[in-house]
């Protein structure tokens, strides 16, 4: 891009020379100094709200000289011929002579530019009306003087500072800054590294992560029954068979280890005419039967039950629990002949370790878990009552015992049952525990996902099974 031509005339400074561009109405001042500076150019001139072209030029001495205002020669003849479209060459010398057009007030593309020559400045008219037939050239004995053109010079037509040069200042600023910056920070961690003192700089976002990490980890390990796997499990607990081949059975019970469930049942030997035989004969497939005395035989099996890995979704916080499944429990007390809760347990969660081995700082506001002991014992009946509730435990043992016949009350039945498990909870580290402040519903009925438990402590006459 060439220098703008400056050229005093009267007590104003005329700029020549400038590029022009039409101007789509809207944020016309950031697009026409964005397009400014793309172009490398130190100044840009505007008229109006709504100008119609703008113009753009470079001119280094007028930023040496920054008390200097330049007014576009072109914008003043736009001012003096705001309609129509005309053209105008006006002799410039000793440089040559200077080409422009406006139309409709606005300063045309391809104008405002110095010829050597009259000839060579007529030719680029003619191009000009090629395109734009309208074009009309002002005689010279009718047309603008370069004194006229500067007594149009207000503050519209002024030339202004793109800030180009202020933005590469700028910048300047900001990268020797940058760089002074980065220098500290090798010369302290250089000087760290050299003491071996402290812990390692690690990025706080990537400390968080690697906590993430390990709470995630941590959840997978906690293997939560809930509602649908504690079902699973009673329906195991139900088709073991009362009597088998004159056979009694006196006590069932099953351990968990996570997904898997291992149980174990005594039978005792009521009929004369039962034997080993008719046991192993009869006994379901799978079983290891064993016999530790004439009168006494002992069963063992396994099974599974479905459990998707547990996650902050399948565990209630503390809140929830005081206010709602306690509630709920205290309601179905009557039932149960004993329930017990004990205190909470922190779960312990192994945290990351930097390149040192050494434990990464907890950030704040992380989940963190606790669970507390549960024991339900009742008739088995009751049951039913308590598996809605039952959505964030995991059970360590079930057991099942057949007694001799009494007259069932409330709390008493020949088929008696315990629980034993672990109720998990979820504590948000980052806010105090209030038991006033989860007032939410329970979030699905746990009943419906449950569904009716049948057979509640009573034989299954069809198969013989509880």
């Amino acid at each position: 891009m060439h220098e703008i031509l400056v050229r005093p005339v009267l007590s104003v400074h005329l700029a020549f020379g400038l590029e022009w561009l039409p101007l789509i109405s809207g944020r016309a001042s950031s697009a026409a100094r964005r397009i400014a500076r793309r172009h490398k150019a130190t100044h840009v001139v505007l008229d109006g709200e709504a100008p119609a072209s703008f113009g753009y030029g470079l001119s280094r001495k007028a930023l040496r000289h920054g008390s200097r205002t330049m007014h576009s020669a072109a914008q003043n003849m736009a001012r003096l011929y705001p309609s129509g479209s005309v053209a105008a060459i006006l002799p410039l010398l000793p440089e040559g002579h200077w080409l422009v057009a406006v139309h409709e007030g606005a300063v045309m593309a391809r104008t405002d530019v110095v010829y050597r020559s009259p000839e060579q400045a007529m030719r680029a008219l003619h191009a000009l009306q090629a395109a734009n037939p309208r074009l009309v050239l002002l005689p010279e004995s009718n047309g603008p003087t370069l004194e006229a053109v500067a007594g149009a010079s207000d503050s519209g037509t002024a030339l202004r500072d793109t800030g180009r040069r202020r933005r590469q200042w700028l910048l300047g600023v900001f990268l020797l800054a940058a760089a002074l910056f980065a220098w500290i920070l090798l010369e302290k961690r250089t000087g760290l590294a050299a003491a071996r003192s402290g812990p390692a700089v690690v990025d706080a976002t990537k400390i968080r992560a690697q906590w993430e990490d390990a709470i995630s980890l941590a959840e997978r390990d906690m293997v939560v029954h809930g509602v649908a796997a504690t079902h699973a499990a009673l329906r195991h607990l139900y088709d073991t068979p009362a009597v088998i081949a004159g056979w009694a059975l006196g006590r069932v019970s099953c351990s968990a280890d996570g997904r898997a469930w291992r149980c174990g049942a005594d039978y005792d030997r009521k009929r004369l005419d039962a034997d080993n035989d008719g046991m192993l004969a009869s006994a379901p497939p799978g079983w290891r039967l064993d016999f530790p005395s004439i009168d006494r035989a002992t069963a063992s099996w396994s099974f599974h039950t479905d459990i998707p890995p547990a996650g902050p979704q399948d565990i209630d916080d503390a809140a929830h629990h005081r206010r709602h499944v306690q509630s709920a429990w205290q309601g179905i007390r009557p039932s149960f002949s004993r329930m017990a809760l004990g205190p909470p347990r922190r779960v312990e969660i192994r945290p990351p370790l930097d390149a040192d081995g050494r434990p990464l700082p907890r950030p704040a506001g992380l989940r963190a878990y606790a669970r507390k002991k549960v024991e339900f014992e009742g008739p088995l009946r009751s049951i039913s009552l308590l598996l809605p509730h039952t959505r964030s435990i995991a059970w360590r043992s079930i057991t099942l015992t057949l007694g001799e016949a009494a007259r069932p009350t409330l709390v008493s039945s020949r088929l008696r049952v315990m629980f034993h498990g672990d109720l998990y909870e979820r504590h948000e580290t980052d806010t105090a525990e209030n038991p006033e402040a989860d007032q939410r519903p329970e979030s699905r009925s746990m009943a419906a996902e449950s569904g009716a438990v049948r057979s509640h402590g009573l034989l299954d006459g069809n198969a013989g099974r509880l």
